[in-house]
This record gives C-alpha cells, sequence and structure tokens, in this order.
C-alpha cells in the first residue's frame, strides 16, 4: 500500500541464493526499519526495470550487453534498450505475460510485522528484533540482554495495571552513527535501546548495564574506573549522564552501572572523554545490589 513506504529503509540489488539453486540470484534486496509496534502491514511490490542498454542472450540463456550495439526484437533474440518490464505481485500470481523481465519471479503479497511476546520474565540476544513485549501486569518483570559470552544488560521493574507494549530490541553496532567517528581513537562501547521504549511501572525501573570493560575470562577491569564516562545520546546530542548511574556489583558479583529510568535510552562507555572536555569523574560506588528474589 502506498501509505507502507514510509517502513522502507533501502532498496538495492543483490547477487545472493534466494531460490535453492547452486548459484547466486539476482534479487532485488529491500531493507524495513525498525517498527516498534504490533502493527502489520501489507507490502505489495511492484517494480519497473528499463534496459539502459541493448542485451543479447549468450549460450545458457544469461542476459549481456551486446557487443555490437544491437539487440534484434525485444523478448527474441535479447532486449533492446530502453525496453520496460513491470514487475507486480498480482501479474507474477497470475502467471508470467507480456512485459515481464524474463526470469523473474515475486512470491505476491507479502505480510509482515512484530510478533507479540507475553510474560515477565524475557531473556534476548543482543541485535534481536522483530517482537514487542506485553509484560506481566502487577508482577515483578526481568528482562535480560546477552551477546554471544554472557549477559549485557538487564531490566528489572514491577509493571502497571496498565501494561504498554514495548520494543525490546538491544543493539551494540556502531553501524551508521554519526557520531561514531568522536570516539576511533579509544575502545568505546554503545549501548542502544532501538526506538526507546518507555516502560509501563509502578516505580522507576532498574536499568542494568554490565561494565564493557570488564575482561570475564580474566577476571580484570581493562580500563581505570575513574576514567570511564557514559553518555547518553539525547535529540542527537551527546550528554553526559556518567553522574546518573551508581557503579558496584549485583549479587552475583558482577561488575556494573545501574540507572533508574522509565525510558531505554541509547548509551555510550568511553575511557576517554571527548576533546575539550575535563576528565571524567569517578562514578559514585554504591553498596551491592541485595538479591530482591527475582
Amino acid at each position: 500500500g502506498d501509505d507502507d513506504k514510509k517502513i522502507i529503509e533501502s532498496m538495492s540489488i543483490a547477487e545472493k541464493r534466494v531460490t535453492g539453486g547452486a548459484d547466486r540470484d539476482r534479487a532485488v534486496k529491500i531493507v524495513i526499519k525498525d517498527d516498534y509496534t504490533d502493527a502489520e502491514y501489507k507490502l505489495s511490490p511492484e517494480f519497473t526495470f528499463t534496459a539502459r542498454c541493448d542485451m543479447v542472450y549468450e549460450s545458457g540463456g544469461r542476459l549481456v550487453e551486446s557487443k555490437n550495439g544491437t539487440a534484434g526484437s525485444s523478448g527474441i533474440n535479447g532486449i533492446s534498450k530502453g525496453t520496460k518490464y513491470v514487475i507486480s505481485a498480482s501479474a507474477l500470481k497470475n502467471g508470467p505475460g507480456a512485459g515481464t523481465v524474463p526470469g523473474a519471479s515475486l512470491e505476491g503479497a507479502i505480510y509482515i510485522g512484530n510478533r507479540t511476546e507475553r510474560g515477565g520474565d524475557q531473556d534476548w540476544m543482543a541485535g534481536q528484533g522483530g517482537y514487542v513485549v506485553k509484560p506481566e501486569r502487577n508482577e515483578d518483570n526481568t528482562v535480560t540482554w546477552e551477546n554471544e559470552n554472557h549477559a549485557i544488560a538487564k531490566l528489572e521493574f514491577y509493571a502497571d495495571s496498565e501494561t504498554k507494549k514495548y520494543y525490546p530490541k538491544l543493539s551494540t553496532r556502531w553501524d551508521d552513527r554519526d557520531y561514531a567517528e568522536l570516539f576511533a581513537d579509544q575502545d568505546a562501547f554503545i549501548f542502544d535501546f532501538v526506538g526507546n521504549p518507555s516502560i509501563s511501572s509502578t516505580i522507576r525501573p532498574t536499568l542494568t548495564l554490565y561494565n564493557p570493560y570488564y575482561d570475564w575470562d580474566e577476571e580484570e577491569l581493562t580500563a581505570d574506573l575513574e576514567n570511564i564516562r557514559i553518555y547518553e545520546v539525547q535529540d542527537g546530542e551527546l550528554i553526559d549522564a556518567t553522574a546518573a548511574f551508581r557503579h558496584g556489583e549485583d549479587e552475583d558479583g558482577n561488575d556494573v552501572f545501574t540507572l533508574k529510568t522509565r525510558t531505554l535510552g541509547t548509551y555510550i562507555f568511553v575511557e576517554k572523554t571527548l576533546a575539550g572536555e575535563a576528565p571524567a569523574g569517578e562514578p559514585a560506588d554504591e553498596k551491592e545490589i541485595p538479591n530482591t528474589g527475582r
């Protein structure tokens, strides 16, 4: 539908195995933006291809650019420059007809949307998307995010009676970050709760971020605690949020930073301050977080 164009991030031509054959296929690759709701979208793709040069069939049926500049009649010996082909889901569903790119395939309308997970306790892998969560109302809820080695973040809250769904994706990748180059000369880590979801709770939830400068194998810090600074991205600006976090150990003895917040943001851990800023102060220490039985 026309209203669904806004969910498309990008389109490109890719060569990869799609149909299961031995060779790579030429395919249109559509990247969909993250959607933070439980809405369902109907995609009915339609593509128009225009031949930019005369093309002929070589042995094996592959189309290549004509060396002598002539292709003959379109669809017989090749394709003439300027020939337009339209691929639509409805046309291919009813069978290829005139004006269809040779060898084209399209599976018809596609329905996409996030799945809804319900329950108080959830475990997610970093970068995992495609879901929204409906918390267990009037109950303790604990959400944990992990990478391939260990836990990296945890959220604990007591959901209210009017719980709202939220998108739980946590990204730790620096792709396409306008501010990534600011930290190119050091080890910096990003915790991006995609879409910055708000959490329905009776009191402010506790967000725990495991210290990214802790070496789990050697059981030691790889950066001086007094030099660690935490930035939060707000409206595209980097705000020093170090003082809002508390440093300490959780009930399992892990080195962590905790924050009381209803909105999960985008946080960047750095071991060196940005140019022109005063040195980072040591984060406030906190007693060991008590075991609440969650």
